[in-house]
């Protein structure tokens, strides 16, 4: 029988551990760099390690609320970003560490540790697609215009 997973609370605690802040630290409503980081990659943690993904917008206000009443989107953007982030290798050598937390100090993959849910396809409707594709063109031109400016 495998583990239960951890609760939002563990995740975020360990990620505020390593981070070397207070959970209400993290929780906090401040743009400051050294917090708003940790919350993104706390964010994507417990969105990949408890497997919320069934209904992606139940899950992401979920986790939005869990950090103060966080919109949805916010939450998304947060776990986008934090993957971009993990190209750094420091970034993400810490990352690892708070996988290996929820794992008793083992080396195996927390993320397997409970079955896969499956995934419930859900429909978009034209507006909706329509709205989905100008915010993506929307961080794109972002992206673009930051990269420009190096």
């Amino acid at each position: 029988m495998p583990d239960a997973p951890p609760s939002m609370h563990a995740i975020a605690s360990a990620t505020a551990e390593e981070f070397d802040l207070s959970l209400a630290e993290l929780k906090a409503k401040t743009n400051r760099t050294d917090i708003v980081v940790p919350r993104q990659i706390a964010m994507m943690l417990m969105r990949e390690v408890l497997g919320l993904t069934e209904d992606p917008k139940y899950s992401l206000n979920m986790i939005g609320k869990f950090f103060g009443g966080k919109h949805h989107t916010t939450v998304l953007d947060s776990v986008i970003r934090a993957e971009g982030r993990m190209e750094r290798p420091e970034l993400a050598r810490r990352v690892e560490r708070i996988r290996i937390a929820f794992s008793n100090g083992s080396e195996r993959d927390i993320t397997n540790s409970a079955p896969p849910r499956p995934v419930k396809p859900f429909r978009v409707t034209g507006r909706r697609l329509l709205r989905m594709l100008e915010a993506i063109l929307t961080m794109l031109a972002s992206i673009d215009q930051k990269l420009g400016a190096r």
